[in-house]
């Protein structure tokens, strides 16, 4: 199971808590833990909590991965190419005169880091500062996750978002042959697990129950985009 931080926290908890205890009653120990794509070379500040139900009689023990060093940048995702500048543009409102006043202080901040930020934040929410060399969480119901990188600021591409969430640029080829517009792909990519994370779980399982994984066939009718085969397929490619 994957979710959002937030139903471990207390507005949630006692509901997960519920849904832990009547997995229990079916027969099931239960391994969970809030996991951050950062955390394993994913240039994506991503928490999400992951939860693994084992059957009692088979259970022999789980261990979520340990954290990775995170050798790729924000600025190695990005493509450097594409001319596009929200910065500068005229306002013509208060909303569009307060986002300008952000983006300065974006790249005041920022010091020609490469970090990310939310585009189009309301000023109700107040000022969120920029996150240097990580994306912010992607979102699967709005499109202004994007960067500052020096004077510039533009939101994340559709195939940017896919890179994120740890998908190649041929997966994303594959993908817009059947879909073709922007903010499908957005969404989809945003309602995905992250596949670096899922791989080092998976190493993980194979760690405690080597045996399960013998001959494998991941089929899965809820993983959207497949980041659960992708992340099997990417397992046994390094086994």
């Amino acid at each position: 199971m994957e979710n959002v931080k937030a139903l471990t926290e207390k507005n949630h908890m006692n509901d997960f808590k519920r849904w832990l205890e009547r997995l229990n009653d079916f027969g099931y120990i239960n391994y969970w833990k809030v996991l951050n794509s950062a955390d394993y070379n994913i240039p994506q500040r991503r928490n999400r909590v992951f939860c693994l139900s084992i059957r009692k009689d088979i259970n022999v023990g789980f261990k979520f991965p340990k954290p990775l060093p995170l050798m790729k940048t924000l600025d190695m995702i990005i493509d450097n190419s594409i001319d596009e500048n929200l910065y500068g543009q005229v306002a013509l409102n208060s909303h569009q005169k307060w986002k300008q006043e952000m983006y300065e202080k974006y790249i005041e901040m920022s010091n020609g880091v490469c970090s990310g930020i939310y585009t189009n934040q309301s000023k109700n929410f107040g000022f969120r500062p920029p996150l240097a060399n990580l994306a912010k969480t992607l979102k699967a119901n709005a499109f202004d996750v994007g960067f500052v990188k020096g004077d510039c600021i533009r939101n994340f591409t559709d195939l940017e978002y896919w890179k994120l969430q740890g998908f190649t640029e041929n997966d994303y080829n594959i993908a817009k042959k059947v879909v073709i517009k922007s903010n499908i792909l957005k969404k989809q990519a945003g309602n995905s697990i992250t596949v670096n994370v899922l791989i080092e779980i998976y190493k993980q399982i194979h760690k405690f129950y080597p045996k399960d994984f013998d001959n494998l066939k991941m089929v899965s009718l809820f993983s959207g985009i497949g980041a659960f085969e992708k992340a099997l397929e990417q397992l046994y490619n390094t086994k």
